[in-house]
């Protein structure tokens, strides 16, 4: 078969294969190849940064063939009122940049992912005429919409979107950020209320009883999540309590297949039970805001009742003991992956496993352990991975693990591959390296020592392909983070699963 008669859904597929440099370089080559890096090109746009060559591509954008390329959409509002502060650019009026993005939409028919990030400013209102025309264009073609906001755009939002109906939503993700209005600044709400609360708006949409449920019906919706953002004043509390109770006492929010809560103690025993009607059909999910202690987690694991089809769960516990392990082993036999936080850690003495019967039904795949405001000592991440172990049989499945620990050492890789022999792939971030750089005389020293100590070790029956190590540091402006590959060489020269690749 040759390249004129070979199926363009092949040439997609092995376009998937070639990095987006290298393909559009062979764009050229023919037309199933062309059609392919345009496609890659133009698959996710973003509405920010509106300098020059932003302006230049959404001129580009007007033309039906290139919108229709578009699958992702993602707008942040804020830097239609301030990019402004660009130094060397031409400086474009706020008009300027929603016109030029409203014509950029008139050709987008493709639009799968929408996400919106709203940052208010003094002049948000005058995005309303975009809003508006971004709910008739993309609303028929919608499946996932993330939105970001504080509590009152939500309503702006979702407000907007009540004269158009979703039939292809099916995930939706809601992220109230507090900090993301000014102190003071009060929006109208179009279509709203100025006194609806966010727990109204959210029961409104999701119960049917407003225009706003008209457009976004859970019906057809298999993922919903609800997050938080910078929130830590107490006088949200019980506003977040009210709009975690309107979200899981709604009839509607049923056959989910992911499930994303924030949630405080308050709201914990409603959490319950929007996840027990959910239980037969919920693969993941995400429990954020409370720090679980024994009583609450033991509450959430009998929920189960070793049923369901529990793949994937993220959740924070107060205190990181043995008994928490024991007790997320009484989770379906389906979990694969667990992405736990902790706040504390009980000492290494206490715990021990001798006398503790085991499970062992679980096959977990995926482990990610990281303490919030701490971090794991190499005895700490002995006896975790002992614990696991015994209670759910990592040894034989895990294939991949990520840690936040202080040191790296010998010790604590002896620790792993004896632990999990496995294992295929290993994240390790680790604070001692923190705030320090390649050429430091101090990571030198470290890098030696642990390469001598390595020398004399060798790890034949570990299956180990893949090592990430890495550290953070502060640059002045932002957190950034270093990828020691250096310290990766010196662990692939033990390993022999990783010197054949």
């Amino acid at each position: 078969m040759t390249a004129t008669v070979l199926p363009y859904d092949i040439w997609e597929c092995i376009s998937v294969y070639i990095p987006e440099p290298q393909l559009l370089t062979l764009y050229g080559l023919n037309r199933a190849l062309h059609c392919a890096a345009m496609n890659k090109k133009y698959r996710t746009i973003e509405f920010d940064d509106f300098d020059d060559e932003k302006m230049e591509l959404l001129e580009r954008l007007r033309d039906p063939i290139v919108a229709r390329r578009v699958k992702r959409l993602h707008v942040d509002t804020h830097a239609v009122f301030t990019s402004h502060h660009r130094r060397g650019s031409t400086i474009y009026s706020s008009d300027e940049i929603i016109r030029a993005m409203t014509g950029a939409l008139e050709g987008m028919h493709n639009i799968q992912e929408f996400h919106v990030n709203w940052r208010d400013h003094i002049f948000s209102h005058d995005l309303i005429p975009f809003l508006s025309a971004a709910w008739k264009r993309l609303a028929p073609t919608i499946c996932v919409l993330h939105l970001t906001a504080p509590a009152g755009r939500f309503g702006t939002l979702l407000g907007l979107a009540a004269h158009h109906s979703f039939p292809s939503l099916h995930a939706i993700e809601l992220l109230l950020d507090r900090w993301a209005t000014p102190m003071g600044m009060i929006l109208p709400i179009p279509c709203l209320d100025s006194s609806t609360t966010p727990a109204s708006i959210c029961r409104a949409w999701l119960s049917g009883h407003t225009l706003i449920s008209t457009a976004l019906s859970l019906h057809t919706l298999s993922s919903v999540e609800w997050g938080v953002a910078a929130t830590d004043v107490d006088d949200d509390v019980e506003r977040l309590d009210r709009t975690i109770a309107a979200l899981c006492s709604s009839e509607d929010l049923t056959a989910m297949r992911t499930l994303g809560l924030y949630i405080t103690s308050s709201s914990f025993v409603t959490a319950l039970g929007a996840i027990d009607r959910n239980i037969y059909t919920l693969t993941s999910l995400h429990l954020d805001g409370l720090a679980f202690d024994m009583d609450q987690l033991g509450e959430l694991s009998g929920t189960f009742k070793q049923a369901g089809v529990l793949e994937e769960l993220k959740l924070t516990v107060d205190v990181l003991a043995l008994d928490v392990v024991e007790v997320l082993s009484r989770l379906p036999s389906s979990l694969l992956s667990l992405n736990l936080a902790f706040h504390h850690m009980l000492s290494v003495e206490q715990w021990s496993t001798e006398d503790r019967p085991a499970i062992n039904v679980h096959r977990l795949q995926h482990l990610d352990v990281h303490g919030v405001s701490m971090y794991l000592s190499l005895d700490g991440a002995k006896v975790l991975l002992k614990a696991f172990v015994h209670y759910m049989a990592i040894s034989s499945s895990l294939e991949s693990l990520d840690l936040v620990v202080h040191t790296l050492n010998p010790q604590l890789i002896d620790a792993l591959a004896s632990s999990v022999p496995r294992l295929y792939s290993i994240w390790l971030r680790i604070i001692e390296l923190n705030g320090e750089d390649d050429n430091d005389e101090r990571w030198m020293t470290r890098l030696g020592s642990f390469e001598v100590d390595m020398k004399s070790r060798t790890f034949p029956t570990w299956s180990l392909e893949e090592a990430r190590i890495t550290s953070t540091y502060f640059d002045g402006t932002t957190v950034r983070r270093t990828e020691h590959s250096e310290i990766v060489g010196v662990l692939a020269k033990s390993i022999p699963s990783m010197m054949s690749l």
